[in-house]
């Protein structure tokens, strides 16, 4: 009696065990992947530790240029002078 007892509390206990550890691991993995996305890879010399979410590109060259037509564009917006 005392062996079956003991024998379905160890099943148990090992069904509990390998619950958890999927648990675990799955939760781990969801974690790594949220990692990644806001931090990603170093490379050697690289000494940024997270992105900048508010730098953009910049074209130096075409930037004056870009500038002074949206300026033109505001001054000669007629809807703007009513």
């Amino acid at each position: 009696m005392f062996e079956r007892l003991s024998a379905g509390i160890v099943d148990e206990i090992e069904e509990r065990i390998e619950h958890s550890t999927t648990s675990i691991l799955e939760n781990c993995q969801s974690l790594e992947t949220v990692f990644q996305q806001y931090f990603h890879v170093f490379k050697e010399n690289e000494v940024v530790l997270a992105r900048n979410l508010f730098s953009t590109s910049l074209d130096v060259a075409n930037s004056f240029e870009e500038l002074l037509e949206q300026f033109c564009d505001l001054r000669n917006d007629s809807s703007r002078l009513d």
